[in-house]
């Protein structure tokens, strides 16, 4: 009998502390109640710690701790996100971020301590969210990794490299994903840097979007994802950027050839209309097209490249019978060369 009862009493009590554990917080409880549903690192987010920490050893950087304290403090934005403030920012419903503003980086860099998280560092941080219902760990990394500003967080490489991320903090919450990257050492001032094409999103789809729709598949804080296939899946194509320039990574375009290895005019006509709204001034676009599409057609290991100005182009053979046109800023190439 009195087995029993200390092993009710050892229920009563855990079950006492997982629903303290797991308060639902909301408002301005997020600030100042000590534990939140999240707080805990989940199976979900100790695999993405390991996948960013599995990228970072491949680039042979020092190793980073999982941080409980940086943990927390990423799953309380992302409450503030979804709860407060309802949009998808870096800034806190408490504290406004711009990054033209020197006098709001402290929102970011200081959060770590402004929101007594336990860890008395520096934080910096990278947001991804997603259309689908559940954000995939694996794909939100990938996300990370083709943006140049977020990928050069995780690899410590630009203003960064300098940087020890002595702890990492992991969040995923629905179709949300967040990392916190805490270091003992103070940062540099950072700078907005655009590194885009120079052109809008609704500049570069102009005229393509009746042949292959494009929906919006997932976002960090600086740039979007794109993705639409043509109705007969002859043609794919990926966009990433803002609204306003887009940037950060590959664009692409996919476009099968038929059975004599030729381009059908529609698909011939959307890779051109493609490279007509990223370059309107290029004036032998269309003959150096052709000459490349000719040469990939007698050596499919051929690819050929034209540096416009700030940006790249680049034409060759994809898997499966087909044409893959990128186009992307050349600060985005070095990048792309290192993975």
């Amino acid at each position: 009998m009195l087995k029993r009862l200390i092993i009710i009493g050892l229920f009563l009590i855990s079950a006492s502390t997982i629903s303290v554990a797991q308060s639902v917080c909301d408002g301005n409880q997020i600030f100042s109640q000590k534990d939140c549903l999240g707080d805990a690192v989940s199976t979900v987010e100790k695999a993405l710690f390991d996948l960013v920490a599995d990228y970072r050893s491949s680039k042979k950087l020092p190793s980073s701790k999982l941080s409980l304290s940086l943990s927390k403090l990423a799953n309380r934005h992302l409450i503030d996100i979804t709860t407060n403030l309802k949009a998808f920012t870096h800034s806190w419903s408490n504290c406004l971020y711009d990054i033209k503003d020197e006098k709001t980086w402290h929102c970011i860099i200081d959060s770590p301590r402004r929101l007594n998280s336990g860890y008395l560092g520096q934080g910096y941080e990278t947001l991804y969210v997603t259309s689908e219902l559940k954000a995939n760990v694996k794909t939100a990394l990938d996300a990370w990794k083709k943006s140049t500003l977020h990928n050069s967080i995780i690899t410590n490489q630009g203003m960064f490299k300098d940087l020890p991320w002595e702890e990492i903090g992991v969040a995923v919450n629905g179709n949300y994903a967040c990392l916190w990257f805490g270091t003992p050492k103070k940062a540099l001032p950072f700078s907005e840097q655009s590194t885009g094409l120079g052109i809008t999103y609704d500049q570069i789809i102009s005229g393509l979007t009746s042949i292959v729709p494009l929906k919006q598949e997932s976002s960090t804080v600086e740039s979007t994802k794109w993705k639409g296939m043509s109705a007969d899946k002859t043609v794919s194509m990926d966009v990433y950027g803002t609204k306003r320039d887009i940037s950060e990574a590959k664009m692409s375009i996919t476009a099968k050839l038929q059975a004599g290895g030729e381009l059908s005019k529609q698909n011939f006509n959307v890779l051109m209309t493609l490279l007509k709204n990223a370059f309107p001034t290029w004036p032998d676009r269309e003959s150096w097209f052709q000459g490349s599409l000719k040469e990939i057609g007698m050596n499919n290991s051929v690819v050929k490249t034209k540096v416009l100005g700030k940006n790249h182009v680049e034409m060759k053979y994809g898997a499966g019978g087909a044409i893959v046109l990128q186009i992307m800023p050349r600060s985005a190439v070095r990048a792309i060369e290192i993975d």
